[in-house]
């Protein structure tokens, strides 16, 4: 019913539209893309391709051969317009009825052909016409029309039309691609070469051919096995001395997807039809679609890393945001609602590539799912947005055969911002399922090495593979191995005690094969922390009393202060004292700060204080923005932010991030007032979730004052 009204008023807006923009037009083409041989029956393809507003369609095309070209049989439909008649040299064709039979704009061009009888005495180009009428029936028709030319064949003309094969494949398995070339000359060829490369430059091999006869084509097969894992476009050339046209003897490129060895390809449905719905609905502004799949489908166990789905798109939605999440039940069927996402992983946010017309939907998981062969589950939300597509935006789906009925649910609306994690009931279930490739590791591999710190061994690091839950601890030797993991692209990371995290990333993992990833990991340098939260206050006539707290790190090496007055050393204290009186002071200005002596020398100097002696009962304080320093740290579960601002009418703000830039959490955006403040972080994010382990900066900003500081999380 939803769908109903939508077009009703869709309809309604429409004929409103034609009043206000009468101005609109449709415009296009055709040409021809074969040549002609005097005095044969040829058969001519042409391509028409056009643009035009929303809702308009061609529903009419005539074509006016030139003379001497007799229309011989039956001329192809054009798309879902259908031949109606030849009179002379003019061919019609149109739609069958006010909905069906309409070419929708906008989209690859519309190929079809005629075979004609050509007279003897042509040569050179002719020129023939077309015209073609939309309309978005309810408003005046609008057309386009114009002429063009068929061009006649060259003595030597070879075409390296287009390449064949699989679009995803594996590494170590050999794959043939057929390569398709048309004599398109009037004469015989013998012997030329195809040459293949990858990302039109690297030679991956040659097939040498003997025979072409003239207007024929045949299909070449080339043998690769690939070695590399990645993405490549594959491209053939034709290699023949006597052409006379080089400028078709590349094919267009062909997208391959090359995974790595152990990777199997299950595919899921096979339908040829086409529907808004499954698995994803652009039509409406904010969808929820669970799908479910049987283990007799998949016929397999392991870590899938990539689903792929099927569509004919007359728009690209790729800005469109879609969340998805997997995970296997024991239900046989969505008859009880949907399956909430809190029940399953999420594996993927973010948006989806397409392209105009037919293509392949790749999306690649945030993390592999380990398929352990239950029934899954697949629950995708489009997220809302303000954009809506046009209904024709399609999926190819599959009619489940009365196996598994109730396999899907689907909900969307305009209106209404379904919630992926409720498990609504409403509506009934479906038994359609889109078409649907997994891309499923099935042969495992394994990662071993050594971590050191660039001479010695590291035992008892963890190293962990991102995103898995899988980790390991080396041994007293340093050394580490995991099995058993799929096949794929990993990242890990090692991690110990007074060393800094370190990262690996894009690690191939092989069926039945090790990969070797040594790790060096850098000691997290001591750092000679000042004294921190230095206070100042005033203790009789011309007289001030300073305090400080110790350093936030670890002071095992720490052996005492040095007090500065005015940047002039004033004295020093031993590591227990964290308190000074400067007694006898003049009438004038005064700035003091501290240092940490270490074994190891002297720190930065703490925050500094300032005061103005002006007579016994008169002293001006002056505090500057500084941050101070966190304590303790490292620190497990919470520390202490000190720091001193400046009043000012912008908001102080303090900001933590992880190793990586991220940003964690906010603790602090609010005025302060001059003096001295603090913050307390207890080592959750912004969703109040704990962090992990790791290395941390906080940053305080004051108008134009910024500083950063870094900080240690050891759980």
């Amino acid at each position: 019913m939803k769908n109903v009204i939508k077009s009703a008023i869709i309809i309604l807006l429409l004929s409103i539209s034609h009043i206000i923009f009468a101005e609109r037009q449709i415009s296009g083409s055709v040409i021809a893309t074969t040549p002609y041989i005097p005095g044969t029956t040829t058969q001519v393809e042409f391509e028409l391709q056009f643009t035009s507003p929303d809702f308009e369609y061609v529903i009419m095309t005539e074509l006016t051969l030139p003379n001497g070209f007799t229309p011989a049989g039956t001329p192809s439909d054009i798309g879902a317009l259908q031949f109606n008649s030849i009179s002379n040299q003019t061919i019609s064709w149109g739609a069958t009825d006010q909905s069906l039979g309409v070419l929708i704009g906008d989209s690859s061009p519309f190929v079809f052909s005629i075979d004609v009888a050509i007279a003897s005495n042509l040569n050179g180009e002719q020129p023939f016409q077309y015209l073609c009428i939309g309309d978005d029936f309810g408003a005046e028709p609008h057309a386009f029309s114009g002429t063009s030319n068929i061009v006649q064949a060259l003595n030597y003309d070879l075409v390296a039309s287009e390449i064949f094969g699989n679009a995803v494949v594996t590494a170590q398995t050999q794959e043939t691609f057929q390569i398709k070339i048309i004599n398109q000359g009037t004469n015989d060829i013998n012997n030329y070469t195809v040459e293949v490369f990858i990302n039109g430059s690297v030679s991956i091999g040659t097939i040498n051919e003997n025979y072409l006869t003239s207007g024929t084509e045949e299909l070449v097969d080339f043998h690769w096995t690939p070695v590399s894992t990645g993405s490549i476009e594959l491209t053939a050339v034709i290699i023949y001395a006597s052409d006379q046209n080089t400028s078709n003897n590349e094919t267009p490129g062909f997208q391959v997807e090359i995974l790595p060895a152990g990777f199997e390809i299950i595919d899921v449905g096979d339908g040829t039809q086409s529907l808004n719905i499954v698995p994803i609905n652009y039509w409406f502004r904010n969808s929820l679609i669970e799908q479910m799949y049987f283990p007799e489908e998949l016929q397999t166990t392991g870590s899938i890393s990539e689903i792929a789905f099927y569509y004919d798109f007359i728009q690209n939605p790729s800005t469109s945001v879609v969340n998805i999440w997997i995970g296997e039940t024991t239900l046989p069927n969505l008859n009880e609602g949907f399956i909430p996402s809190g029940q399953l992983d999420q594996i993927y946010s973010g948006s989806i590539d397409y392209s105009i017309g037919e293509g392949t939907a790749h999306i690649q998981f945030t993390s592999p799912y380990n398929y352990e062969g239950g029934n899954l589950v697949l629950l995708i939300e489009r997220v809302m947005e303000t954009d809506t597509y046009s209904s024709n935006n399609n999926f190819y789906y599959t009619n489940d055969d009365g196996s598994h009925p109730a396999r899907s649910r689907a909900r969307f609306s305009d209106d209404i911002d379904f919630d992926p994690s409720v498990s609504y009931t409403e509506g009934n279930p479906l038994s359609m399922f889109a078409n649907t490739s997994f891309f499923f590791s099935t042969e495992p591999g394994s990662i071993s090495g050594t971590v050191t710190d660039g001479s010695n061994p590291l035992p008892n690091a963890i190293i962990s593979i991102d995103n898995t839950g899988i980790t390991t601890i080396t041994d007293t030797d340093g050394n580490y191995i995991i099995q058993d993991v799929y096949s794929g692209t990993i990242s890990l990371t090692a991690s110990l005690d007074g060393f800094e995290d370190s990262y690996v990333s894009d690690i191939t993992i092989n069926a039945n094969q090790n990969t070797a990833v040594d790790v060096i990991m850098t000691p997290i340098t001591e750092i000679l922390a000042p004294p921190t939260s230095l206070t100042l206050e005033t203790s009789g006539v011309n007289s001030i009393e300073l305090n400080w707290s110790p350093p936030a790190n670890d002071i095992r090496s720490l052996i005492g202060y040095k007090i500065y007055r005015n940047s002039v050393i004033l004295t020093e204290v031993e590591e227990t004292i964290t308190a000074y009186s400067d007694t006898n002071l003049e009438n004038i200005h005064y700035t003091y700060f501290t240092t940490a002596i270490y074994t190891l020398g002297e720190s930065e100097s703490s925050n500094s204080v300032s005061v103005n002696l002006t007579s016994a009962t008169d002293t001006d304080l002056i505090i500057t923005n500084k941050l101070i320093g966190n304590n303790p740290n490292p620190f497990n579960p919470s520390t202490t932010i000190s720091f001193s601002v400046i009043s000012s009418s912008s908001f102080v703000k303090i900001d933590i991030y992880n190793i990586k830039g991220q940003h964690v959490k906010r603790l602090l955006n609010k005025q302060l007032h001059s003096g001295n403040h603090s913050v307390l972080w207890n080592g959750n994010d912004s969703n109040g979730n704990s962090v992990s382990s790791g290395i941390y900066f906080y940053k305080l900003q004051n108008e134009g004052f910024i500083s950063t500081k870094k900080m240690t999380l050891s759980k």
